[in-house]
């Protein structure tokens, strides 16, 4: 299989788990008597230090419905990073040692930027 099938294939279910725990979300929040109108104050906002404090974070969601909502986010922002672990992957596999090293400093910068 090529690169650009598999980063395709990534980003697609990347893509597409977050878009389905999202809706899914949206959908019990609505069922729950809520509205599809998300309130945007300070309660509701995502304010963590952090990507893995946010993460930490979607135990304690009030409803199941943001867990949710939480997670797609979380998976769509996870989703750029699996795409460079990815490529990492790839190239050491290839052999490729000057795109898994250039790579392996992308996944390392990316990495720091989550904790």
């Amino acid at each position: 299989m090529d690169l650009e099938a598999v980063l395709g294939t990534v980003m697609a279910i990347g893509l597409a788990a977050s878009l389905s725990l999202m809706t899914v979300g949206i959908a019990l929040r609505v069922l729950e008597g809520g509205t599809a109108e998300l309130d945007f104050s300070v309660g509701t906002s995502v304010v963590e230090r952090n990507f893995l404090a946010f993460l930490v974070d979607v135990k304690e969601s009030g409803t199941l419905s943001e867990a949710l909502m939480r997670l797609g986010i979380a998976a769509l922002m996870l989703t750029p990073y699996s795409r460079a672990v990815a490529s990492l992957v790839y190239f050491a596999t290839r052999r490729d040692i000057k795109y898994a090293a250039i790579t392996a400093v992308v996944v390392g910068a990316l990495s720091v930027l989550l904790t």
